[in-house]
């Protein structure tokens, strides 16, 4: 039990990091994920569930890895991701087992949390209440209103990366809005192409 309970605060630990990646809550997140790693660092030096070392390499290349998602070029961020998963990886196969278990583990949660992110949280809203949305106003230069269908088929332009979520500008007024598949660079020219579920759906056009 005391293995599944560390294994277990490593592994939400690890998705609190992703989610600091993919929210405006990054602040929220991270501190949520810096509780779970002090937490998981005393138990598992109380009940000497794993090496904490390899994991700790794991976790930080998987954090650059994610990152590669951001900054798609397969640079110096993809190549020291990988390398420092597979060097944690290799020194975890020389011992007990229970170190790839975690890891694993927390490469599954990985996973499915970016799946969640990239695939259905933005565009279902599963994070908008509480944690995505800032509070908006004309003041801040955001359009207030909730209803947005008179935007379909309107042109404006990102002034945020959409990954898949981000910012755009229409006709001086700025939204919140959400990329119909894949990223759109800053900058770039997009249509709205539907409005569901709360969200702005836009597409790059040439």
């Amino acid at each position: 039990m005391n293995e599944l309970t560390v294994c277990l605060i490593f592994v939400l630990a690890v998705i609190s990091l992703i989610s600091a990646l993919f929210t405006e809550k990054k602040l929220l997140f991270i501190g949520e994920a810096v509780i779970l790693l002090v937490v998981f660092y005393i138990l598992n030096n109380k009940y000497k569930v794993a090496e904490s070392w390899p994991l700790a390499m794991f976790l930080a290349g998987a954090t650059l890895l994610a990152l590669e998602i951001f900054i798609p070029s397969f640079g110096i961020i993809g190549i020291s991701g990988i390398a420092l998963v597979g060097f944690a990886l290799y020194h975890s196969y020389f011992m007990d087992g229970r170190e790839i278990f975690i890891m694993v583990s927390s490469s599954f949660a990985i996973i499915l949390t970016l799946i969640v992110y990239v695939m259905f949280g933005f565009r279902v809203n599963i994070f908008d209440r509480g944690v995505l949305t800032e509070v908006n106003s004309k003041a801040r230069g955001f359009n207030s209103r909730k209803d947005h269908k008179d935007l379909v088929g309107k042109v404006g332009k990102t002034i945020s990366i959409l990954r898949p979520a981000g910012k755009i500008e229409i006709d001086g007024s700025l939204y919140d809005a959400t990329s119909q598949g894949g990223f759109i660079e800053n900058g770039k020219t997009v249509e709205v192409v539907s409005f569901t579920n709360g969200n702005i759906v836009v597409k790059e056009i040439q």
